[in-house]
């Protein structure tokens, strides 16, 4: 069985959706989450993230995050990097993504254990018409250990600025994958800040897919088993401009189980 490596955080503004002033900013982050499986196991993340602002449309990110997993007989520790970044080139926008799993599972009682690696490399393309968003989206994963496979993943992002307090995004996506599934499905999103200095953002997944990486969240799913369903909220608060708390909440269900994470994070923004 595999696991979620889930960092729940957006690190920087990763879309045109939430563009800074033009300035330079550095925006280090830490975020702890915790999950609970409807199967019995518990899992506890502790994350990181460094990341640099250019303008408000150019970035770079760095991130490390932990995760440990535990029930009763077993463990799954995991350690996930990730560094993306995105480049104007207006009225495009590049975005390229990297992403490098370990996870080892342990068994005590049957002293047996066995590693998962997963290499993930991400790239998509927007184009600004009038601020609606659009452009092709395309990940592979190589997917080595417990189960030996390759996963494509091309999408349609497309983001719809209708107010600076109003947006609304729809990704459909389509999955294939080397052991013989297909899978189509969707994300629809909506964000809105009802007073400021309050951003809340909620999404949901309808249809099927599996190992989704996504580009702007850097977050991925690594369980094998289908993912069915998904809902999230998320909540930003800022504070004077400069210290950003952090609170979300989500649902998964995957074949035979689900998953409900808490996370909490802090985001604090140097502009020079």
């Amino acid at each position: 069985m595999k696991f979620a490596a889930l960092v729940l955080a957006l690190i920087v503004s990763v879309s045109p959706l939430h563009a800074q002033p033009p300035t330079t900013a550095f925006f280090p982050a830490a975020y702890y989450t915790a999950g609970a499986y409807s199967s019995g196991p518990h899992a506890h993340s502790y994350s990181g993230y460094a990341s640099i602002s250019f303008h408000g449309f150019d970035y770079l990110v760095t991130g490390y995050d932990r995760m440990l997993i535990e029930s009763s007989t077993w463990t799954y520790d995991q350690h996930l990097f990730v560094v993306g970044g995105q480049k104007n080139l207006y009225p495009f926008y590049l975005k390229l993504n990297y992403g490098g799993l370990k996870g080892t599972f342990n068994l005590p009682t049957e002293r047996y254990s066995y590693d998962d690696r997963l290499d993930i490399l991400n790239g998509g393309l927007l184009y600004n018409v009038d601020l609606f968003f659009v452009g092709p989206t395309y990940t592979y994963v190589n997917v080595r250990g417990y189960k030996t496979l390759q996963c494509h993943q091309v999408g349609l992002q497309g983001e719809w600025v209708i107010d600076p307090a109003f947006s609304i995004s729809l990704t459909p996506l389509y999955t294939t994958l080397t052991d013989g599934r297909s899978f189509v499905s969707a994300t629809a999103g909506m964000t809105f800040s009802p007073v400021q200095p309050l951003v809340l953002q909620l999404s949901g997944v309808f249809g099927k897919r599996a190992y989704y990486f996504h580009p702007d969240l850097l977050t991925v799913f690594n369980q094998d088993e289908t993912q069915e369903n998904l809902w999230s909220v998320r909540a930003e608060y800022t504070v004077e401009g400069i210290v950003t708390l952090i609170g979300s909440y989500q649902s998964t269900g995957f074949t035979g189980y689900t998953v409900k994470y808490l996370a909490l994070g802090v985001r604090a923004r140097f502009d020079w």
